[in-house]
């Protein structure tokens, strides 16, 4: 990523760089983030699987964590309060309570029943936002 990152600032003069992660996916954006120092700029997960406490204090980037219905409710006792008090005016926390974990991926909008499409769509679209506002607000 470092030379990702380089090549990026070099030709494009793209200066910040960010890291997603869904499900286990969460777990790759979130070590990273808090292993190596300037490799990201802010990290953000969608229904997070595996990710610790250890994982989410590590991170000293802004964070975004969105999770779903079926997410551990250590990610609201243990992980919300780490991520307001790192930085409460950039980081993220949000419960998505009416979709089940990966609404944002491979359990999306094309893989539930039409009884569920709309709501699995409505949140999506609102997630979308949620990591576009978060970006923005990170990156300024």
């Amino acid at each position: 990523l470092f030379r990702s990152k380089d090549y990026l600032a070099k030709e494009h003069g793209i200066t910040k760089m960010g890291m997603t992660g869904f499900c286990w996916g969460a777990k790759v954006a979130f070590v990273a983030a808090g292993k190596k120092e300037g490799l990201v700029d802010a990290v953000a997960a969608c229904h997070a699987s595996l990710i610790d406490k250890a994982d989410v204090e590590a991170v000293n980037v802004p964070i975004c964590l969105l999770d779903s219905k079926e997410e551990p409710e250590n990610h609201t006792t243990e992980f919300k309060p780490i991520i307001e008090a790192k930085n409460p005016t950039k980081n993220v926390y949000k419960r998505f309570t009416t979709v089940h974990h990966g609404w944002m991926g491979t359990r999306g909008i094309e893989s539930v029943t039409d009884f569920e499409k709309d709501e699995v769509q409505k949140r999506w679209h609102e997630a979308m936002s949620d990591l576009v506002s978060f970006f923005s607000g990170a990156f300024a």
